[in-house]
């Protein structure tokens, strides 16, 4: 296990990055709640959540969207997507797993994490169903190809099984990182 003053450190690193322009192309690299409306949500203004980009002190870059909300039929749904491109598969590496440790800080906030098994994607990846309560409320879906870490946090709705998560899968999020090679 990572010593807790490691992730601190990291912590206190990102507060010192440089925020940067993020392209209409980037944006679509990452889901926003619009993603959600063949499931129930309605955003009719969507998106309405936040994009951001940063220039990290390494050089790696991230970009980030994040949306807390409510549908018309009064469910909250929070989203936050994230994507680092560090400049070394090496610190991508450390990327990841930084941030998979990072994730197991919910049980500070009486959640748990229970792995779903059998779907991986990239040279490393991590699926959980989030709950609180022994209830689930969300997901938690990471994985690392190369220099890319991608990150999403969903609360407010979840995938329990996981052929509903590779339908999801295959259909929001698989499309939108397609789209990073592309550009």
């Amino acid at each position: 296990m990572r010593n807790p003053l490691f992730i601190i450190l990291f912590i206190l690193l990102l507060h010192s990055c440089s925020r940067i322009e993020i392209s209409e192309n980037e944006q679509l690299w990452l889901l926003n709640e619009a993603a959600f409306t063949s499931y129930g949500f309605d955003f009719p203004d969507a998106p309405q959540g936040k994009y951001s980009k940063f220039k990290l002190p390494d050089g790696a870059i991230e970009i980030v969207y994040n949306y807390k909300g409510f549908a018309e039929d009064s469910s909250v749904l929070y989203i936050s997507n994230t994507i680092t491109i560090d400049k070394k598969e090496s610190d991508a590496e450390e990327t990841y797993l930084t941030k998979a440790e990072s994730i197991n800080l919910s049980k500070v906030f009486n959640s748990e994490l229970t792995l779903l098994e059998g779907f991986s994607f990239g040279e490393e990846s991590i699926l959980y169903l989030w709950l609180t309560d022994h209830e689930p409320i969300g997901n938690y879906f990471q994985f690392r190809q190369n220099t890319i870490t991608y990150q999403l946090l969903l609360q407010g709705f979840y995938f329990s099984d996981l052929e509903s998560w590779i339908h999801f899968f295959e259909n929001t999020i698989h499309p939108a990182i397609s789209k990073m090679k592309e550009d």
